[in-house]
């Protein structure tokens, strides 16, 4: 253990022989000392035994580097992503560094590239993990970068493919087995040498993991099931997609739910309203709940077709969601449907359309001014206050005009020509006896129908009504008739 100025001193023979081995005793031990060469150099070394370490002086000689411990630890010191602390020769801009204090840090080209901290892993750059080709990052051809690239060279026939796994640490110190993500191919690779694969969703339960959901390699999504004819297809399980945009007025759900449901899956659409994603602000009258869209492409664009939307009927209460199905379409040069028909929440049937389709000919069916369908009764449990006609009522009948016309109706032939009465001429007579018009119908700029209350306004004859004033009439002539007889019999019984 020694130290030295490296100076030889002018001396008898003895003493420069004695100065000489301890400048040789210093060199070999790296000046090894509880403390620092009293004279130092540029570059030179010394072992501090009082540290354990291994020192080098800086080229200013003004201070020591430690350069490693005594027990074979290398140190280093804690550098930039510019200037590495541990780099290469050849690439001084490339290496390890620490960019505070636990964390260590990987640079390359001067640049950060991925930090290692007692927390996480972060890194700048995608990940590609290779079970036998050599590792590489990269971005593909579209510029997207690959986060994340397992590949596996074993893939062979169809069910084989790569897995990633998802396990859970718990507060009692165990590791659970929580999931999984696979990419399983679809095909027999050694023959076909194409990728057709699909991906499969299996969350754990029991710590095992079991398939809930696949999406293929031809768009189908299949929920509880490996293989389907159709595009969206559930055997049953339950499960929910859930799509929300926050700050939006709506949060959306497409699902299926039907674990305990003896009528099997469904297709829920759900809404609420409120502008925080999440919420449960109560629905209001006129809310569109969900909708099918069907479109089709013209060439520039997808346009909408057709739609069957589920709407809010009327203010709902609690527990309470009263609703009506809305069928729109469109019309020939139109860009939008146009509500047509609408079942409402009593299942009242309206059809706009079809109370336009005005005819002459006798009606089998009832349908009022608003487009409701409706059946014509005669049971006495539908009435009240039950008394006979008077016969005033009857007589007035006799004032109706009969007339000879023919029909403007689009549905009508121009050349054919009907028997009838005019509706305001009879309403005069008896208003009782005419369908009347109470509501006028029109569409709004989104296509849904709008109510409004007008002036009564008669629109047809109802036809059927006659037919008790008819028979009071013919009752009350063959009184008279038979009357009339008698008195002629007994006139020629004189």
């Amino acid at each position: 253990m020694a130290t030295h100025d490296y100076v030889i001193a002018n001396a008898s023979g003895a003493a420069v022989r004695s100065d000489l081995n301890n400048a040789l005793a210093a060199i070999v031990s790296n000046n090894s000392n509880a403390t620092a060469p009293a004279t130092t150099y540029a570059y030179m070394w010394w072992v501090d035994t009082t540290n354990g370490q291994l020192k080098q002086r800086n080229a200013a000689n003004d201070d020591w580097i430690v350069v490693r411990e005594l027990d074979g630890t290398m140190l280093m010191e804690d550098g930039t992503a510019a200037a590495p602390g541990l780099a290469f020769a050849s690439d001084l801009d490339t290496g390890f560094y620490r960019p505070a204090n636990n964390e260590l840090g990987i640079a390359t080209n001067g640049s950060s590239r991925m930090t290692v901290s007692t927390t996480a892993v972060t890194s700048t750059l995608p990940v590609i993990v290779n079970s036998s080709d050599s590792t590489t990052l990269r971005s593909d051809s579209t510029g997207v970068s690959t986060l994340l690239s397992l590949q596996n060279r074993g893939i062979d026939s169809a069910g084989d493919g790569i897995a990633i796994n998802f396990n859970m640490a718990f507060q009692d110190g165990t590791v659970r087995n929580s999931g999984a993500i696979f990419c399983l191919a679809e095909n027999n690779h050694s023959t076909v040498g194409t990728s057709v694969s699909s991906l499969v969703f299996a969350p754990a339960a029991a710590n095992v993991n079991t398939e809930r959901a696949r999406i293929t390699s031809s768009g189908q999504l299949l929920v509880g099931t490996s293989s389907a004819r159709s595009n969206l297809y559930s055997s049953g399980i339950t499960s929910q997609f859930q799509s929300e945009n926050v700050g939006s007025t709506a949060v959306e759900y497409l699902g299926t739910r039907a674990a305990n449901d003896v009528s099997g899956a469904k297709i829920v659409l759900t809404k609420t309203r409120g502008t925080t994603a999440g919420s449960n602000t109560i629905v209001q009258a006129g809310d569109e709940l969900g909708a099918v869209s069907f479109q089709g492409a013209d060439g520039t664009n997808f346009v909408e077709s057709a739609r069957i939307a589920a709407e809010v009927d009327t203010t709902p209460g609690s527990n309470d969601m009263p609703g009506r199905l809305v069928f729109s379409t469109t019309a020939d040069g139109a860009s939008s449907p146009t509500e047509h028909v609408k079942i409402d929440r009593n299942g009242g049937l309206f059809s706009y359309t079809t109370y336009s389709n005005t005819s002459a000919s006798a009606a089998n069916v009832g349908i009022a001014g608003s487009g409701v369908f409706f059946r014509s009764t005669s049971s006495a449990k539908y009435k009240t206050n039950i008394e006979a006609i008077q016969d005033s009522y009857s007589d007035a009948l006799l004032q109706c005009r009969p007339v000879w016309y023919r029909s403007i109706c689009d549905l009508d032939c121009p050349e054919h020509s009907f028997w009838g009465f005019i509706a305001e001429e009879v309403a005069a007579i008896d208003p009782r006896l005419v369908h009347w018009k109470t509501v006028d119908t029109t569409h709004d700029e989104n296509g849904s129908v709008v109510e409004t209350p007008c002036e009564p306004e008669p629109e047809g004859v109802a036809y059927d009504r006659f037919v008790p004033h008819l028979l009071n009439l013919i009752k009350r002539q063959k009184e008279q008739i038979e009357a009339m007889e008698a008195r002629l019999s007994a006139l020629e019984a004189q």
